[in-house]
């Protein structure tokens, strides 16, 4: 298994994860998702690797994050709301 995970000083975490014939974004830590029980939580879609060999593009802005996987073979789309105080952003990578 691989990821990435993007964490704020403040605590923010939002982790995008791969494994074996599967990807997804994981907000259940990513700030302000308490409004609504099904908002926090893991997003995951099957995917097809060859050679075990994955593409990504990944595009984070205040509010959102977008993941190409495999030249758009998957794209994950997620609105996050981070705490005000949040004004950087970290990765960290692990294979």
């Amino acid at each position: 298994m691989g990821g990435i995970a993007g964490i704020s000083r403040t605590g923010d975490a939002r982790r995008l994860c791969f494994r074996k014939q599967e990807v997804y974004v994981d907000r259940t830590r990513s700030g302000c998702s308490d409004f609504h029980e099904d908002f926090a939580g893991r997003h995951a879609v099957p995917l097809e690797t060859a050679e075990n060999r994955l593409d990504l593009h990944i595009y984070v802005d205040r509010s959102s994050i977008e993941v190409f996987f495999n030249h758009g073979q998957v794209v994950i789309t997620d609105l996050i709301f981070p705490d005000a105080e949040s004004k950087d952003f970290v990765v960290e990578a692990q294979c």
